[in-house]
């Protein structure tokens, strides 16, 4: 019994990149040579892509971002991974830490982007935002700086909520209500947050605003004293006695001849 002629493939110029002429795929077809009407170019399975007078759907290989055998089923990488070549050779590659893509399907490791709570070019490399700032959007080359007088805890974080006051400075604590201020003169702060500065003891100041401690509370005007502490304290100048300025040591005698209540004694 005669078997069925074949017939040498006569490249199909119809056929572009992504599609494929239907055969055996091997170099020889059983459309006739002289039947190029019957010749149909069909597209590779998604995903796939093929050079162009390909033959077969196994010369459909898996396309950048997608990931699958020769001929397909071709399957998307997954969001956070990229394959930048062709081929079912290649598998999906994990973006590198602290990034991920924003999409299935990429096609290369610049379409990895920082995290929120990190920073880094698109591709990498990427680290954590520093303490003092923070990120909350995918892909800051830059993380955002706290406000003056505001700072994290830690590294990597990822919301402006997450700026608390330093020592010396304050903020009400409806985070809303934007930025942070100094505490004022004659008050001080020591620790990290959203809380009051707190009154220099009685008779007592400070020479600037911001302190962050009890200790730079010194005597206010017309008071002396030595500072805080157990055996220390403040009091107001002593009759005959007054002082001018602010800082701590005792207050000196008036000047002869100058009336109490011009002096400032009591």
């Amino acid at each position: 019994v005669a078997s069925s002629p074949t017939y040498d493939i006569h490249p199909d110029p119809r056929c572009k990149a992504g599609e494929y002429e239907p055969g055996t795929g091997l170099g020889r077809s059983t459309i006739p040579r002289w039947s190029l009407a019957a010749r149909n170019c069909t597209k590779c399975p998604a995903g796939g892509t093929s050079a162009p007078q390909s033959k077969g759907i196994f010369s459909c290989k898996a396309d950048v971002g997608y990931t699958g055998p020769d001929g397909g089923p071709f399957e998307p990488c997954a969001v956070g991974f990229y394959k930048d070549e062709i081929g079912s050779a290649g598998v999906c590659q994990a973006c590198p830490e602290l990034s991920s893509t924003l999409e299935t399907a990429s096609g290369s490791a610049l379409d990895c982007k920082a995290l929120p709570g990190a920073e880094g070019p698109d591709g990498g490399p990427f680290g954590k935002c520093a303490i003092g700032t923070w990120s909350e959007t995918i892909g800051m080359l830059k993380c955002t700086p706290c406000p003056p007088g505001g700072t994290t805890l830690s590294a990597g974080k990822r919301r402006y909520e997450d700026c608390i006051a330093i020592p010396g400075w304050t903020n009400d604590k409806d985070w809303s209500k934007g930025p942070f201020k100094k505490c004022p003169v004659g008050s001080y702060k020591s620790l990290y947050g959203p809380y009051p500065c707190k009154l220099c003891p009685f008779c007592s100041t400070t020479e600037e605003e911001g302190a962050t401690k009890i200790k730079l509370c010194v005597a206010d005007i017309g008071c002396e004293g030595k500072g805080f502490g157990w055996d220390l304290g403040f009091t107001k100048c002593k009759h005959g006695t007054f002082k001018k300025t602010v800082g701590n040591g005792d207050c000196p005698p008036c000047v002869p001849g100058q009336a109490d209540a011009t002096c400032g004694g009591v």
